[in-house]
């Protein structure tokens, strides 16, 4: 399959570092000799010229330097963007950013041809062939990725027929192979392992079992699977490309939060009126799960079999249980933002704090940091039934190209917050600083325009009143006792299409809130608008009064008076 070439020299991690920190704080294309003056600085000057350029091989074959002159071996050279990341990665000790561009380099490089600095010219991908080998035989040992690169290139075997052969002679005990000294130490697969990419177990025997990191397998089975083992392969399309319609910006987390009825859903609606819009409502026992999605059993049917009985007496093909991620609100939300970069996308959640937000949330809360554009600034680890859902659906999701999820700046999270609920799950206060808070205080204006050159009233079957009057003075009375949260909003009842409110349903609904929720345990005090004597004081014999009196006979007189009735 032609010539074979890998780099032969360092692998060591204190080597790899040093080197993508001089080419990133040269910041554009350095020459050799600047260069060898920094790694001098950086490892000592006891080595030879030739000796620090030569540990410049590993970044280049993994693509986190490039040269300006491919064909000259003493070419300038800088650092990619991807070693960029790289290299913050191996600075930080951030696991996702590391693997996610190691992945890209896999997923994108050719390493039998044309890599600079080393002479191939091989229809070979030798690290590709290792994660290939990994995740058919669990392993491999370091002679025995050997023998599988020499009997793949030098013989030209089948690669399964190789497989089959380390397989038999693990179990005859045969585990020791004769090599060329090119196959014996391969410096990508120790590089890989050093980055941790690849985890070595040199507890089992005189040779380390060299296998893939699990956290890397839970994140990327599906692209591990579709690598190209021979660059004469086409590409495998796995890891969809990114629509290139620019990103729309601006994304944010809006709370609407004010008393019940002053309309926080509709002005919610109407300020994202025109992004696709997703919806859920929080309850007690509303979970992570819900939210984001979960494995869960599902029902299909059986193809090509006789149909059975049915409980109405018809027939039905034979359904089959089976399990199947289905998706939450949120991922139905982000697919929706990942797949049209330029739309708006809103995931709309009501009633936010009548579930325990830290609980449905969970990881997720890492995310609602945004930056200037709306993206989220800090990234989560996906599950894998979350990657290969995005992955089936040729959805990217990978924004930042290091593996994780972020919210894009084309998708917000607005929430609606009814202060008056008595809620079993208060917010913290490192949750609500992650929102922009936005009051919807009592203002009649949006009714009025709702129900143009109309008033809008209620008939107690003895006098017309006013509503904006009516709900006016109560919640003057309401906020006697510094309780602004309780008070009314003017679409507590909505009117009839010719503007009259329910006098049964006020009555019902209104009357039973003022008196169960507002003043509960003080409807006799001096601040409460009731009437209290003998006869009426319980909620249905206040009740019972207003259906035969109206309003007179079970609010006091002050109230009453300070209405300015509007009967005709």
């Amino acid at each position: 399959m032609g010539n074979l070439g890998m780099p032969k020299h360092s692998a060591d991690l204190a080597d790899t570092t040093a080197v993508l920190d001089v080419y990133n704080k040269a910041g554009s294309w350095l020459d050799n000799e600047t260069f060898i003056n920094s790694m001098k600085t950086k490892l000592g000057s006891n080595l030879e010229p030739q000796a620090y350029t030569k540990k410049t091989q590993i970044p280049s074959y993994f693509g986190f330097t490039e040269w300006e002159n491919p064909e000259s071996s003493q070419s300038k050279r800088r650092i990619t963007d991807s070693g960029k990341r790289f290299y913050s990665g191996l600075v930080a000790g951030d696991e996702p950013v590391i693997f996610g561009e190691i992945i890209e380099s896999l997923s994108t490089r050719t390493f039998g041809r044309n890599v600079c600095g080393v002479d191939s010219d091989s229809d070979l991908e030798p690290p590709n062939i290792f994660i290939k080998a990994a995740l058919a035989l669990g392993y491999l040992t370091r002679q025995e990725y050997g023998f599988l690169l020499w009997r793949l290139n030098d013989f030209d075997e089948n690669i399964l027929d190789i497989f089959a052969t380390i397989s038999i002679n693990r179990i005859k005990g045969e585990v020791s192979y004769r090599l060329e000294p090119k196959y014996a130490d391969i410096k990508p697969l120790g590089a890989l392992v050093n980055w941790g990419f690849l985890v070595e177990d040199k507890t089992q025997g005189r040779q380390g079992r060299i296998s893939i990191n699990p956290k890397v397998i839970s994140s990327y089975l599906d692209r591990l699977s579709a690598l190209r083992v021979f660059n004469t392969d086409p590409p495998a399309n796995t890891a969809p490309e990114f629509n290139n319609a620019e990103r729309l910006t601006g994304a944010k987390n809006v709370i609407y939060f004010g008393s019940p009825g002053t309309g926080k859903s509709h002005r919610a609606k109407a300020d994202f009126a025109n992004a696709e819009t997703y919806t859920t409502l929080f309850h007690p026992e509303y979970t992570y799960s819900d939210f984001m999605g979960s494995y869960r059993p599902v029902i299909g049917h059986e193809r090509d079999q006789p149909e059975i009985d049915s409980h109405d007496g018809g027939t039905i093909a034979k359904p089959v249980n089976y399990f199947e991620f289905v998706p939450g609100p949120l991922v139905n939300a982000l697919t929706a933002a990942f797949k049209d970069p330029a739309k708006s996308v809103c995931l709309l959640i009501d009633e936010l704090n009548r579930g325990e937000c830290a609980a449905i949330f969970g990881d997720i809360f890492q995310l609602l940091d945004r930056d200037e554009a709306g993206t989220s600034e800090y990234g989560i680890t996906i599950k894998a039934e979350l990657s290969k859902y995005f992955t089936d659906r040729d959805i990217n999701f990978d924004i930042k190209k290091n593996g994780k999820l972020y919210l894009p700046s084309n998708l917000s999270l607005v929430a609606t917050m009814n202060t008056s609920d008595q809620s079993l799950y208060p917010i913290d206060a490192a949750f609500k600083r992650r929102w922009d808070w936005i009051a919807c205080p009592i203002n009649f204006d949006e009714l009025k325009a709702a129900y143009p050159n109309q008033e809008i009233f209620m008939n107690d079957g003895h006098e017309k009143w006013s509503w904006e009057s009516l709900i006016t003075v109560i919640n003057k009375y309401i906020s006697k006792n510094h309780m602004e949260d309780k008070q009314i909003g003017p679409w507590f009842l909505r009117p009839s299409r010719d503007g009259e409110i329910n006098y049964d349903v006020f009555l019902n609904k209104c009357l039973f809130y003022l008196w169960h929720d507002v003043y509960k345990d003080d409807q006799e005090g001096d601040d409460s608008p009731f009437i209290a004597t003998d006869q009426v004081s319980s909620f249905g014999q206040t009740q019972a009064a207003m259906r035969a009196g109206g309003l007179k006979a079970g609010f006091k007189r002050e109230l009453i008076s300070s209405l300015g009735n509007e009967s005709e």
